[in-house]
């Protein structure tokens, strides 16, 4: 291999995860990573950017960030000729939030188990979840096409933060221009909070960057105190981790043993669009460059070392470090050590259907 091959995948090594899963070349994003996103540079401050919490190891990037990180919510294709609709995304952060589509992305946040509906009942079976929690009341309105308003979302918010068991630690705060008890829930746990000057505006649709950073904040309520002293809670998600890296070894090898890349098998240790991502681009990758794989990546079991940046009920962030050792195929050595390297980065899990799943790294 050249230098300039050489110092290719030095650099990827850096990704820790996409190169273990993926076991070759790869430059492209993954999903969760918001920086895929073509109006990325519009979106507004005060969701992508602060820096008030001190008690993390890492920059804090923003709700929005994060929300997209933790697969919470996602974009549109900006054309159909990506296969999967991963390439090219808009976000539409001021796209006033439907009825429908604020059911669904709340119903699958919560891990409540429910799978789409077909053709144009996709969220029918959403809504019927959140109902038999108690989140949308029986006599909602069922014109699920309409803009959802601030008043709606917030009352929806206000019983799911008693459904799902939110904190309730802000007492008496209140909005100059709403009173309604259940969205005083909501912001008492955080979930919800004013426009400026006291206001909620509750007659305004609800905007999605609204409606992703609502769907963050629910899930950091839900036990907002974390679960960093929990260690059965730690032990799996360290546990997820190192398994995806266990299938991922294996997985790569036989790639590279074989000389072609099959569809991954990571059972239970990715979400589908993380899966699919990593999947539909090394496949391209490996099409373009019009050769065989050339590496794959092993982790020692005794060089992780983690660090908990927040685990609440739904969702955790791990800061998670390793020695990385890359075999390459060359000259029929199957045990070639072609470089190694210690690499550190952030993964981001969700607990869906009461499983643990890496839904991005950075």
């Amino acid at each position: 291999m050249t230098g300039n091959g050489v110092m290719q995948m030095k650099r990827l090594i850096g990704a820790g995860l996409a190169l273990t899963l993926v076991s070759v070349s790869y430059t492209t994003a993954l999903a969760g990573d918001p920086n895929r996103y073509v109006d990325r540079h519009d979106w507004p401050l005060w969701s992508t950017t602060y820096f008030s919490d001190v008690a993390r190891d890492t920059p804090i990037d923003g709700e929005l960030v994060d929300a997209i990180r933790y697969e919470l919510i996602r974009g549109y294709p900006v054309t159909a000729t990506d296969e999967l609709g991963y390439e090219d995304r808009e976000f539409r952060f001021e796209q006033p939030m439907t009825r429908a589509e604020f059911a669904t992305v709340l119903s699958r946040s919560q891990g409540l188990g429910v799978e789409d509906g077909a053709g144009a009942e996709w969220f029918v079976p959403h809504v019927t979840a959140l109902t038999g929690h108690g989140v949308i009341p029986s006599d909602a309105s069922q014109d699920w096409a309409a803009p959802i308003s601030r008043r709606e979302a917030g009352q929806w918010m206000g019983r799911a933060a008693g459904a799902f068991g939110a904190d309730d630690n802000a007492s008496g705060m209140t909005f100059a221009d709403v009173d309604d008890p259940l969205i005083l829930r909501a912001l008492r746990a955080g979930i919800v909070k004013g426009t400026g000057e006291g206001r909620y505006e509750p007659d305004r649709a609800l905007l999605r960057v609204e409606a992703a950073v609502m769907l963050l904040r629910l899930a950091r309520a839900r036990n907002s105190a974390g679960n960093a002293d929990n260690p059965a809670v730690i032990e799996a998600l360290q546990n997820v981790v190192r398994e995806a890296d266990r299938q991922a070894a294996v997985r790569g090898k036989k790639t590279v043993d074989q000389g072609y890349l099959e569809p991954p098998e990571l059972g239970g240790v990715l979400t589908q669009e993380l899966a699919d991502q990593i999947w539909y681009r090394s496949r391209a990758n490996l099409q373009a460059r019009g050769d065989r794989p050339l590496a794959w990546t092993e982790s020692p079991a005794d060089s992780y070392r983690f660090t908990v940046s927040e685990a609440h009920d739904t969702i955790a962030e791990l800061h998670v470090c390793a020695h990385a050792v890359v075999y390459s195929y060359e000259l029929g050595d199957e045990n070639h050590v072609f470089f190694e390297q210690d690499y550190c980065e952030r993964q981001f899990l969700v607990l869906l259907n009461g499983q643990w799943l890496i839904a991005g790294a950075r």
